[in-house]
């Protein structure tokens, strides 16, 4: 009896601990399985996106199908990797760490987020503000709550209204309108006009102004609206548009995958023309407007590489500035696009960049930009040095001349 109660009772103590380590085994068994099943899926959704960032980034609007999706709100590029980035952590740490990598270098590089803080002004700096802003659905809105705020030198409006309502509106500044394009300033206008080229259907794409924003001293600005293609970026206007994208190529699919590869090439020529046209002036230039380019692409880092972008200097946050109202959940119900661009010559020093809150219906966001140094010449605290030393030095020689 002794004997039979020392033989069960060890066996009867191990079955427990059978269970527990048979437990333990499949629980790292499983555990092995997620870690290989999420490591594995983490690196090809990995590798796709960062694949597909660096293609829309660099080579952009030069396939039609690429220059659609920069239109898309930025975060459903990153969005399957932030879905993954969970898991990745708790059962593939160090491919998780990747995907976090990679989720910070998507915000601050492809999706343009800037820490921002602006630049330093100092004691001497003559200062010139411009805001700019496409009025054409304001939905009856204005400018003005906002420009109260930055007290701009000079306005830029894109698909303005008459001359007539800015002369009543603008009573004491400076105005010029022509087409589609208004300037108001309360500095002297010297030249103003239409480009001849580039044009888009005939019709200019921006308009040029000489202005003197003090003695001796000129900035010219180039008020632009580059054209767009609604759908774009209000979405998938039919179901050729779906066909196209999707590959096909026969009857309107086909039409409607030509339409928008010539747009898009035609962007890129009239985004070249225009750096042709402005890099021939001899003053501080500022371009500035509805440019319809997003702040990816091949046509963005044309300009960008031409010219200085304001935002990219001294702005802060993304930027975005249309559509100003949106029920889009893939961009969290905010703007996901900038496409209102201030590029400008090196003469020209970015100090501040705001973009107008969302206080009210309209498409298209205002920026606001405050510039440093925008000029030519010497100074005006140096314009009258130098004419006490003229005057001083003319009294001299006519003394020096009644000793002799």
């Amino acid at each position: 009896m002794s004997d039979g109660s020392k033989q069960g009772g060890p066996g009867h103590g191990d079955r427990p601990n059978r269970r527990v380590g048979s437990l333990i085994m499949f629980v790292r068994a499983a555990w092995e399985i997620a870690g290989s099943f999420f490591r594995v899926l983490s690196i090809a959704v990995l590798v796709m996106s960062l694949f597909g960032t660096m293609m829309l980034d660099s080579y952009g609007e030069r396939h039609w199908l690429l220059g659609i999706f920069l239109y898309v709100p930025p975060l459903l590029w990153v969005l399957p990797v932030c879905s993954l980035l969970p898991f990745a952590l708790v059962f593939c740490f160090r491919t998780g760490l990747l995907l976090l990598a990679f989720c910070v270098g998507y915000l601050f590089l492809f999706a343009d987020y800037r820490m921002g803080g602006g630049a330093q002004q100092g004691e001497d700096d003559l200062t010139v503000t411009l805001l700019s802003n496409n009025v054409g659905n304001n939905a009856r809105t204005t400018v003005d709550e906002f420009a109260a705020l930055h007290r701009p030198d000079i306005f830029l409006f894109q698909e303005a209204q008459s001359a007539r309502y800015y002369r009543k509106r603008y009573p004491d500044l400076e105005r010029h309108h022509e087409g589609e394009f208004t300037v108001v300033t309360r500095f002297p206008i010297l030249e103003a006009g239409a480009l001849d080229q580039p044009r888009w259907g005939g019709v200019p794409i921006a308009a040029r102004y000489v202005i003197q924003v003090a003695p001796g001293r000129r900035l010219v600005v180039y008020n632009v609206h580059f054209p767009t293609r609604r759908f774009l970026i209000t979405g998938i206007d039919d179901w050729a548009s779906v066909e196209a994208i999707l590959g096909s190529t026969q009857g309107y699919a086909r039409q409607v995958r030509a339409q928008n590869r010539d747009f898009f090439m035609e962007q890129i020529r009239m985004a070249e023309d225009l750096i042709e046209r402005s890099r021939q002036e001899t003053d501080p230039v500022v371009l500035m407007g509805d440019f319809n380019v997003p702040a990816q692409g091949y046509v963005y880092r044309q300009l960008r590489n031409a010219w200085t972008d304001g935002f990219a200097a001294v702005g802060e946050g993304f930027g975005y500035t249309c559509p100003g109202k949106t029920r889009n959940p893939l961009a969290l119900f905010q703007p996901w696009l900038r496409i209102d661009h201030a590029f400008m010559s090196q003469k020209v020093r970015p100090l501040k960049v705001e973009v107008e809150p969302a206080l009210r219906v309209a498409e298209h966001r205002a920026d606001c930009h405050d510039l440093r140094d925008p000029l030519t010449g010497p100074r005006d605290d140096q314009i009258e040095i130098d004419a006490n030393a003229r005057d001083k030095t003319m009294e001299a020689q006519v003394k020096g001349g009644d000793g002799s």
